[in-house]
């Protein structure tokens, strides 16, 4: 017993912060994203990162995991192909569905970058508003 909770306690800590499992078909994901080779016509700039400290900023900053507990599921579709799908429950086994996408999404390699497009959220994820604060004296 004692084992267990020891594992069970490592996997909660060990998912702090905006961790992301990425899915195989849209129709398993949280969140379908369409990535964009382009920063300016995306709606999120996200930044990957490996280290639990960054992911816990909330800011965009992703850990992308293998398995395990996550915040989100996520599917990325490079082309608007990948979006479509065939129904499971469906008689007909040719039968395509097209999963919608959330938004479109850029991958930056700086951190800096993280911006979402102005008045656009995604559904379940956390966006952190950057305040500037003016003191007149």
């Amino acid at each position: 017993m004692k084992w267990f909770i020891a594992i069970l306690l490592f996997l909660c800590l060990n998912s702090q912060g905006q961790t992301v499992i990425q899915m195989l078909s849209p129709e398993d994901a949280s969140l379908v994203l369409l990535e964009v080779k382009n920063k300016e016509v995306a709606d999120i700039v996200v930044y990957k990162t490996k280290l639990i400290r960054e992911a816990g900023e909330w800011d965009l900053k992703w850990k992308f995991k293998q398995w395990g507990f996550c915040n989100f599921s996520v599917f990325i579709a490079k082309d608007t192909t990948e979006l479509y799908t065939t129904r499971f429950d469906a008689d007909n086994d040719e039968e395509q569905i097209y999963v919608p996408y959330c938004g479109k999404v850029y991958f930056t390699e700086n951190k800096e970058e993280t911006e979402y497009r102005k008045d656009f959220s995604l559904p379940g994820v956390m966006k952190v508003r950057r305040i500037k604060i003016v003191m007149n004296f």
